[in-house]
């Protein structure tokens, strides 16, 4: 089974099945964010960690998703995303020299890295797939054409 799309995501796809009175139900039905103060965790300790996470968390705070509550998965996606940086970067600086047992050692800890990020990203709509399901579309202008 699909799981519940927000209603604002429904209509704004433009094919609903919903009623008028289920539409209302659903709605008040829905989780809304009801803290979205936007602060780093104390753990995050470099300016670059707290820059980022501020950064993600704005952008999720626009999309109208972004809940207080969500503060230290967005945190923990930050250092899994640096750890992922500075591992994909040793590795390589050992393909360069053509270090085949370091690069062995190291892949595996650069594909943990890379599912943590994948795993954190998708879980607070950082990425294309996860976003979908969760923002609402922006309306777009049609252009009416005329005749000349």
């Amino acid at each position: 089974m699909n799981p519940r799309l927000p209603v604002d995501v429904i209509e704004a796809r433009g094919k609903t099945h919903l009623t008028k009175s289920e539409i209302e139900r659903r709605r008040e039905a829905e989780l809304t964010p009801v803290d979205t103060t936007i602060a780093p965790p104390r753990w995050l300790t470099t300016k670059a960690q707290k820059s980022e996470f501020m950064s993600k968390a704005t952008q999720l705070d626009q999309l109208g998703v972004w809940d207080a509550l969500d503060t230290d998965e967005l945190a923990r996606y930050v250092l899994a995303s640096e750890a992922y940086a500075l591992a994909s970067k040793q590795l390589m600086k050992l393909l360069k020299i053509s270090d085949l047992d370091g690069v062995k050692l190291l892949t595996p800890i650069v594909e943990k890295h890379h599912k943590q990020c994948y795993e954190l990203a998708s879980s607070l709509g950082l990425n294309v797939t996860s976003r979908i399901r969760i923002a609402v579309p922006p309306k777009v202008k049609q252009e009416r054409e005329t005749d000349f």
